[in-house]
C-alpha cells in the first residue's frame, strides 16, 4: 500500500513538472511576414501555362498559383497584399474601348471567390507592356475567414484573373502575407518533456515490478 501511494505521488509530481515546463518554456505565437512563393499559372481545366498569357474569348481566365510553406503554423492573418500586372493586347485588331479584367482571390468550394479589384473591373484600355495596369491592393480583413482555409489545405492557393470584356495580357503577380504563426517548440522544452516522460515510464515500471 505504501509503495502504491509513493508511486501515485511520483506520477502526480511528474505530471505537474510536465505541465509547468510546457507553460514556462513553450514559445507564444509571433506576427511575422510569410514567404509566399509563386508556383505556376493554370488554365481552367488544370493545364499549366507560361506567362505572360493573353486572355481572350478562347482563354477566358487564368489562375496564378502560390505556395505558403508555413501554412500549417498559421494561427490568424494580419494582412494579405496582392499585386497583379496586366496590359491591353497590342495585337488586338479591334482595340475595343472596353478592355477589362476581374481579379479575385479564388477560395475553395463551397466558399465564394473574393473580389480584389475596386468597385468595378480593372480598365485596361490603352495600357501597354511599358506602361501596364498594376493592381496593388490589401485584402479586406472581413474576407480573412474565407481565405484562411485556402491557405491551409497543403496546396497552392490561387489568384484568378478572368475576362470581363476585350482581350488583354496577364504578365504576372505576387502576394505578401503577414500572419500570426504558431511558434516552433524550443529545444529546451522538448528536452524537459522527454526527461519527464522517461522518468514517468521508469516510475511505472518500478511500481509494477513484483
Amino acid at each position: 500500500m505504501n509503495s502504491t501511494r509513493r508511486g501515485g505521488s511520483a506520477a502526480r509530481a511528474l505530471s505537474a513538472f510536465l505541465f509547468v515546463s510546457t507553460v514556462l518554456f513553450a514559445p507564444s505565437a509571433a506576427s511575422v511576414p510569410i514567404t509566399v512563393t509563386f508556383q505556376d499559372a493554370l488554365l481552367a481545366g488544370g493545364t499549366t501555362t507560361g506567362l505572360p498569357i493573353t486572355i481572350d474569348n478562347d482563354t477566358r481566365n487564368v489562375f496564378l498559383r502560390f505556395h505558403v510553406p508555413d501554412f500549417n503554423r498559421i494561427v490568424s492573418l494580419n494582412s494579405v497584399n496582392v499585386n497583379v500586372v496586366l496590359h491591353d493586347d497590342p495585337t488586338d485588331p479591334l482595340r475595343q474601348p472596353d478592355e477589362a479584367a476581374n481579379i479575385l482571390f479564388a477560395v475553395r468550394l463551397p466558399g465564394t471567390d473574393v473580389f480584389l479589384d475596386f468597385a468595378g473591373p480593372a480598365d485596361l484600355e490603352g495600357t501597354t507592356s511599358g506602361s501596364p495596369f498594376v493592381l496593388t491592393t490589401s485584402v479586406n480583413p472581413l474576407d480573412f475567414p474565407d481565405i484562411l482555409p485556402t491557405l491551409t489545405d497543403n496546396a497552392a492557393f490561387r489568384i484568378r484573373v478572368n475576362r470581363c470584356c476585350g482581350d488583354f495580357v496577364v504578365v504576372g503577380g505576387s502576394v505578401t502575407i503577414d500572419a500570426e504563426l504558431r511558434a516552433l517548440p524550443l529545444p529546451g522544452t522538448l528536452a524537459c518533456v522527454g526527461l519527464g516522460l522517461t522518468a514517468l515510464a521508469w516510475s511505472r515500471r518500478r511500481r509494477l515490478a513484483p
